[in-house]
């Protein structure tokens, strides 16, 4: 079901009209709180539904009319998103840097703050990633700092990561033993985005 909605609602963002948006962020809504509910308000199986929630609030937010309520009400909820992923993505980066992956951690530490540090408030979980990236890049070898600023570039780790701890459906099962599982019973986690 959490499969159907979010891939229903994302269609809705990137191929309906104005007056499907609200339709689609409801959905998403409701995806990310079956998310929420399956996995825990801050496991990373929630952070693909939180990323396209963030985008479908961020599109509906550019919609709407500048200084309106609605407008307003997006912006709010967009926060609250981009709080919850940006926790969510530092509670990996941790973890990463706790196993000793220190190019990992910089990757995701890094681009959860490009991608979200904008909405986030001082303190929390920005504190968190930028503690994480600077402690894990200082510890980077020259070979490694090149591949991290490369990947940077590139974009998208915030993306990947959330793409890896994604639950695939059986019928498109590839391998037992990724991300989602590794995270659920705490062995060490398999290098991000390699």
């Amino acid at each position: 079901r959490l499969w159907a909605t979010r891939n229903v609602a994302n269609n809705l963002v990137r191929f309906g009209g104005t007056g499907q948006l609200d339709e689609a962020v409801s959905m998403l809504a409701e995806a990310d709180e079956l998310a929420a509910g399956h996995y825990g308000r801050s496991h990373p199986g929630r952070l693909s539904t939180l990323l396209d929630l963030q985008e479908a609030l961020a599109t509906a937010a550019m919609k709407a009319e500048p200084a309106g309520v609605e407008a307003l009400r997006y912006g709010r909820r967009l926060r609250d998103a981009a709080q919850d992923a940006a926790a969510i993505a530092a509670a990996v980066a941790k973890r990463y840097a706790e196993q000793g992956d220190a190019l990992s951690a910089t990757l995701l530490a890094d681009a959860a703050l490009e991608d979200l540090g904008a909405l986030l408030p001082g303190g929390g979980a920005a504190a968190e990633l930028s503690s994480v990236a600077a402690k894990c890049g200082a510890q980077l070898g020259d070979n490694e700092k090149r591949v991290a600023m490369s990947k940077a570039r590139a974009g998208g780790a915030l993306r990947t990561a959330a793409r890896e701890f994604t639950e695939e459906l059986a019928v498109y099962a590839r391998r037992r033993g990724g991300k989602l599982e590794q995270w659920n019973t705490g062995r060490p986690l398999g290098p991000l985005g390699r």
